[in-house]
């Protein structure tokens, strides 16, 4: 998995995350929505870039489930260790620890972003695409640790 570019609310966490990792992280205005009735768990993120909102929305099964092995949901949630590009033209690793987590069957989504804006022109042509899968996780506090460098500098 590759992080082109990650949104946070905080500046502090985006100073923190290129100052010690140098991962990509760009502080925005963002809210959320989480709505929990017997029949749903509907779910809602939003942020703002240059003017504009974009969102990501979900409706989901009410009920979570633990993640399959083997399954594309535990490829995507299960890593435990990050890697990253360093300026110097190495890379370096760092751990990073959370309980497994559990996921909530989608039922339906929608999709507002203008992936262009946010990441570049060569992504302008996946705003006409619909995503291969769709995945909502419960999350948790994540633990991340110093590594090492790999390569380089």
């Amino acid at each position: 998995m590759v992080f082109i570019r990650e949104f946070v609310p905080r500046a502090a966490i985006a100073v923190v995350a290129r100052t010690l990792y140098e991962e990509p992280y760009l502080t925005l205005p963002m809210r959320h929505s989480i709505v929990s009735t017997s029949g749903s768990l509907d779910v809602q993120y939003a942020w703002k870039h240059r003017s504009r909102w974009h969102s990501l929305a979900v409706q989901a099964s009410p009920q979570d489930q633990p993640i399959p092995a083997g399954s594309v949901e535990e490829f995507l949630t299960e890593h435990y260790w990050g890697y990253t590009r360093r300026s110097n033209g190495g890379t370096s690793e760092y751990g990073v620890q959370h309980p497994r987590w559990k996921i909530y069957p989608v039922l339906s989504s929608r999709i507002d972003v203008d992936l262009g804006s946010l990441y570049g022109p060569a992504f302008a042509h996946l705003d006409s695409q619909s995503p291969s899968s769709i995945l909502l996780a419960e999350g948790s506090a994540v633990s991340v640790h110093s590594g090492a460098r790999l390569s380089g500098g």
